[in-house]
């Protein structure tokens, strides 16, 4: 068994940073000399819906502050992003202690895409018979990420995500994708602290599409979904549950050599099977709007890159 793991071990990088012969220069357009910044105005979080099913109970927690700047810089195959949620952006900014922070970091390496994803938020609010109800003593933070594979290699991933490449002819792709995510939840109800923590494991095939609907325009979408299981431990005790998930993402983008923009949205859902009559759904949701500019990277990054490059196969 030790034997085979070390072969799979070592066949996984030369998947990754393995190169098709395929000339895709007539599929899309990439830009391996520059340095692209992006910025959005965001709306997202994590919001968490309890369901009850047999008293008939469902409440859903939604984070106070929901909408951030976020800023991104993108180099070759490597892409890092942050972001912050000032208070005059949310309408329950007068709630101290709320917060908002998040971070990805993705690496692309061939037909590979990974991603790695850091959400801290705290302070939350409840509707129940049309009431609001505050909990900012309520956090979550999230860590984990996905690892992805795309197919064909006449589409390219980098279009829906980072616009560091630009599809030039339509094209859509099977994009498989595992994914690990570990949850912290957080509350002080006045009694002590009390902490819960999840561990969500999951795989499933997923379809995205390039439409190239003028020379400047394109619209992406695409939907994965699977399964996994979830791993509660609530401090005395650690059980396991079924998890299902599926993920929706729609963007449409204009794009030139040096400037883009555009709008994108993405819906990530979960559902804990947490016994016969118990649900967690853990949802996490953004609407961006963003601009982004291309700038010539400076002649010791490019030879710096084309070194690496060279030594490990990648584009």
């Amino acid at each position: 068994m030790g034997r085979w793991v070390r072969y799979i071990w070592f066949l996984f990088p030369a998947l990754a940073i393995g190169q098709s012969d395929l000339d895709t220069t007539r599929y899309f357009k990439t830009y391996p000399e520059a340095l692209t910044l992006r910025t959005s105005a965001t709306l997202t979080g994590n919001s968490f819906v309890f369901r009850d099913l047999g008293n008939d109970i469902r409440y859903t927690l939604n984070p106070i502050r929901s909408t951030h700047f976020q800023t991104s810089l993108q180099f070759r195959a490597l892409e890092l992003g942050f972001g912050f949620s000032p208070g005059w952006l949310n309408p329950d900014r007068e709630l101290e202690g709320s917060r908002l922070f998040n971070m990805d970091f993705r690496i692309y390496a061939g037909k590979w895409m990974q991603t790695f994803t850091y959400l801290d938020q705290e302070g939350f609010r409840a509707d129940l018979d049309g009431t609001t109800f505050y909990f900012p003593s309520f956090g979550t933070r999230k860590v984990g990420g996905s690892t992805s594979y795309v197919v064909n290699p006449k589409f390219s991933f980098r279009s829906l995500f980072g616009q560091n490449e630009w599809q030039l002819q339509s094209a859509g792709s099977f994009v498989p994708r595992l994914l690990a995510y570990y949850t912290r939840y957080r509350a002080n109800l006045g009694e002590g602290e009390d902490t819960l923590h999840t561990f969500d494991i999951g795989i499933g095939p997923g379809y995205h599409y390039n439409w190239v609907l003028h020379e400047r325009w394109m619209l992406s979408a695409g939907n994965t979904t699977g399964l996994g299981i979830s791993f509660l431990d609530s401090g005395p005790e650690t059980t396991s549950y079924w998890l299902w998930e599926t993920q929706f993402r729609a963007t449409l983008a204009y794009n030139t050599d040096t400037f883009f923009a555009g709008v994108g949205g993405q819906y990530t859902f979960y559902e804990h099977a947490a016994g016969r009559d118990l649900r967690l759904d853990d949802r996490i949701y953004y609407l961006q709007f963003f601009v982004g500019y291309r700038f010539r990277a400076p002649d010791s990054w490019n030879a710096a890159a084309a070194r690496i490059n060279r030594t490990f196969g990648w584009d």
